[in-house]
């Protein structure tokens, strides 16, 4: 069975486990070299258990297969880490559109998570081939930029 819910803060090793799903994505940051698991155990996770971000995950059977983390800046959502292991892109589940869809059909719950009001999500997409994907989810491109994605909620 597929579904979507809420990462709570007790279930903080899950975010981890997103991490090893696509081990060839890594970030660099002032020219140091993470890999997707130790940036989410050194940032991510941080900003988790100190309720400045919200993880939403995408399960099957009871496995984590996806993850988006979010946080929120005045009245807008800002995603910042989309993940979907590779054997589950593009597949009769559609989890990354349907982590995203979750998240803003829970509007009420994550605006209560915030404690404010929700009116746009906006990205900043770091691959061009994704920026389609986040087309079809409603993002239009945001003051002239070709990366930077935002959707009236």
């Amino acid at each position: 069975m597929f579904y979507t819910r809420e990462i709570k803060k007790e279930e903080i090793n899950y975010l981890v486990d997103i991490a090893r799903l696509q081990q060839e994505v890594c970030f660099t940051e002032k020219n140091i070299y993470y890999t997707d698991e130790e940036l989410l155990k050194s940032y991510y996770i941080e900003e988790v258990l100190k309720g400045n971000d919200l993880v939403w995950g995408a399960f099957l059977d009871d496995k984590l297969i996806g993850g988006c983390f979010f946080y929120a800046y005045k009245n807008s959502l800002y995603i910042e880490f989309l993940i979907v292991a590779p054997q589950y892109q593009k597949s009769v589940w559609h989890v990354g559109m349907n982590l995203v869809n979750d998240i803003f059909a829970n509007k009420e719950r994550v605006q209560e998570y915030f404690q404010r009001q929700i009116s746009s999500c906006s990205l900043f997409c770091v691959d061009v081939n994704v920026i389609g994907f986040y087309e079809k989810l409603g993002f239009q491109p945001y003051e002239g930029s070709c990366l930077s994605l935002v959707k009236k909620l």
